[in-house]
C-alpha cells in the first residue's frame, strides 16, 4: 500500500481536514446506538496527530455520550458528524472525504452495541 494524502469536508464546507495514511479501501461500520443513527463509514484508526483541522475551528461542536470518552465531533452549521479524536484513536467519516466512494470499499462491522 502507499501513502496518500486525503482531505475532506463537511457539507457546507466549514469545517475542513487532512490526513495521511495509506490507500483506503475499508472502513468501519459501528452498530452502537450513535453510530447506527449516524450511518457512516469509519476510517480505520489514524494516529492523533495525523488529522489536521485545515479551517472551521470555529464550526465544530462536540457530543459525547455514555462514559464520554468519544468526542463526536460535528459542524454546527450544517450537523454533518465529521470525526471523532482522543488520545487512544482518531477516526474520520469516510463519508466526508473527497476521494473515498464509501459504497466501494470493503466494510467491517464492530458491534459496539454489545462491547461498548
Amino acid at each position: 500500500m502507499s501513502m496518500t494524502t486525503y482531505t475532506g469536508a463537511c457539507h457546507c464546507n466549514a469545517v475542513r481536514f487532512t490526513f495521511s495514511c495509506d490507500t483506503i479501501t475499508e472502513g468501519l461500520r459501528c452498530n452502537c446506538s450513535i453510530c447506527k443513527r449516524l450511518g457512516c463509514v469509519h476510517s480505520m484508526k489514524l494516529p492523533y496527530d495525523n488529522l489536521q483541522l485545515t479551517s472551521g475551528e470555529e464550526s465544530l461542536h462536540t457530543y459525547s455520550w455514555g462514559d464520554g470518552e468519544i468526542p463526536f465531533t460535528f459542524c454546527r452549521h450544517c450537523g454533518i458528524y465529521v470525526f471523532y479524536k482522543t488520545p487512544a484513536q482518531c477516526r474520520v467519516n469516510l463519508g466526508c472525504v473527497d476521494a473515498v466512494d464509501t459504497f466501494s470499499i470493503h466494510t467491517t462491522v464492530f458491534d459496539g452495541k454489545h462491547l461498548l
